[in-house]
């Protein structure tokens, strides 16, 4: 897998939002031989394949016996348009729902945690170093069904088109659409979260659910530090061990060097001296596709006062602006002391804002005192 470059002085500006695994990734279940020509050929959402991954339950402390987990290969939209496969995870409770109406379920945009694909969340949530796992266990004790994507060239053939939220939004409603084929009813309200590069992707999937998934019943979504405006992210100075991956993104290094992996397993001798690559240059990359159109259903968005990625004034910024369109923002500030951990306040978070809407809580807008 290489991702799909923004710009190559884009870099420095990728290296923060890239989290570290410490741990090799278990053998994935599905085959993605040949999926490519069935995925051309088939609507969006369509399960092309799906295994068992009893192996996620026991990494997330979930008891068989409580839910089933399936590994999915589904079709979705690509980056040109095409149709594409895109894998991901469905976790489905076999315990009752006690919440009103039908079990809810939420689909999970995970946050970059490497580059190659043993990096794909569905497969690295199995090492127990998936961040997003702690949010999705959350949401199991909640009650929710989870449908979580890896997005697309992560897991299967192709580029990964680092931080479009077009097309990331693309995969986010699809795999809701592939887990409605695996247990969840089509009529469940249904709920997107996300962080960091997920949380663009479930603000790109809002945007577009209307048009281009209006069958889904979506009620609410959530995202904490979502990426939209890369040009706003700040720009690391220094040397980080990060340099040798993002080389390798961008198309610097060759696809075959041993640098794949999810860092720092797999750098090659010589790539982890970080002053062999100089100083980091600052960055003008190219902003990623994004609409900025009204969102129909509340959405809680968050940012931390002391997020080192993600600035506080960019994800407000963005929140103003879907406000502009006419959207019900309901926009918070944490005190989370980095990027990542206001990762797991806005998980909590989301399952608090969803456990609202499901109740029928009246949001009032913050719209007017971001402006």
């Amino acid at each position: 897998m290489k991702v799909r470059p923004l710009a190559a002085s884009a870099v420095a500006l990728l290296a923060g939002l890239l989290t570290v695994s410490l741990t090799s990734v278990p053998a994935y279940a599905i085959e993605d031989g040949g999926v490519s020509a069935a995925a051309a050929t088939a609507s969006p959402g369509s399960v092309l394949e799906q295994a068992p991954a009893p192996g996620a339950l026991a990494a997330l402390g979930i008891a068989p016996a409580d839910a089933t987990a399936t590994r999915v290969l589904y079709a979705s939209t690509g980056v040109r348009g095409e149709a594409t496969p895109v894998s991901g995870l469905v976790i489905v409770p076999k315990t009752p729902w006690r919440g009103p109406g039908e079990r809810p379920l939420v689909a999970v945009s995970p946050g970059t945690q490497g580059l190659d694909d043993r990096c794909a969340a569905s497969r690295l949530i199995e090492s127990g170093r998936l961040n997003d796992g702690t949010w999705i266990k959350q949401f199991h004790t909640a009650g929710y069904a989870i449908a979580m994507t890896d997005y697309e060239g992560l897991g299967t053939p192709g580029d990964h088109p680092y931080a479009d939220n077009v097309v990331l939004g693309h995969n986010a409603l699809d795999v809701v659409r592939a887990a409605r084929q695996l247990g969840v009813s089509v009529t469940a309200p249904v709920f997107l979260q996300g962080f960091s590069e997920g949380g663009g992707a479930t603000a790109g999937a809002l945007e577009l659910a209307p048009s281009y998934a209006p069958e889904l019943p979506i009620a609410g979504g959530h995202a904490t530090a979502p990426t939209g405006d890369l040009t706003a992210i700040g720009v690391r100075r220094g040397p980080d061990v990060y340099r040798p991956l993002l080389l390798l993104a961008v198309g610097v290094l060759d696809d075959d060097a041993p640098a794949s992996g999810c860092p720092p397993v797999g750098l090659p001798r010589g790539l982890t001296d970080p002053e062999a690559f100089g100083p980091t240059a600052t960055a003008t990359p190219e902003p990623p596709p994004t609409s900025r159109s009204r969102i129909e259903v509340p959405f809680a968005v968050t940012a931390a006062w002391a997020d080192e990625i993600v600035p506080l004034r960019s994800v407000k910024e963005a929140a103003k602006q879907w406000c502009a369109r006419g959207s019900r923002i309901v926009y918070s500030t944490s005190w989370a002391p980095s990027h990542l951990a206001s990762g797991y306040e806005g998980g909590g978070q989301a399952v608090r804002f969803f456990g609202d809407v499901l109740r029928g809580k009246s949001f009032e807008s913050t719209c007017d005192w971001l402006f």
